[in-house]
């Protein structure tokens, strides 16, 4: 005599002991599976989402104050000099990602951080932002047409 216990078998034997066996389970989709949210998981996630930002920030921040960003004259290019180890290299640090090494120097904004910022202005309405997308206005344009 056999007895299912869930995707274990227990198969019970009169000689010697009782053997366990895996039963592969019933292929799942994901549609056979409903999402269970609370408002508690989702201010939990929220509260994560927030503390990993912070400490992301945190981590640039001290990256920022371990490196300098120095100007090669001679190439146009920028080379970052670690101050701790006296070590030098032509590639930004790995733990800035993908964010600039000033983010608030407006002369290396790209398109869509000109056009985020004009939607954080409030010029979404006008559609300022799918101008400066249409015709390319990236930081140092953006700063021309200040100075005019």
């Amino acid at each position: 005599p056999k007895q299912d216990i869930g995707l274990v078998r227990r198969e019970k034997s009169i000689i010697g002991p009782k053997t366990l066996s895996f039963v592969k389970p019933v292929n799942l989709y994901s549609k056979d599976l409903t999402p269970h949210f609370t408002t508690e998981l989702a201010v939990l996630r929220i509260h994560l989402f927030v503390r990993f930002c912070l400490a992301k920030e945190r981590v640039r921040t001290l990256v920022r104050k371990q490196y300098q960003r120095i100007l090669d004259p001679v190439s146009g290019q920028y080379y970052y000099y670690n101050c701790r180890t006296g070590w030098t290299s032509w590639r930004k640090p790995f733990l800035l990602g993908n964010e600039q090494w000033d983010p608030s120097d407006a002369r290396l904004w790209n398109i869509d951080d000109v056009a985020f910022y004009l939607r954080r202005l409030g010029y979404s309405k006008f559609g300022y932002h799918h101008t400066a997308r249409e015709f390319g206005v990236d930081g140092p344009l953006l700063l021309a047409f200040e100075e005019e």
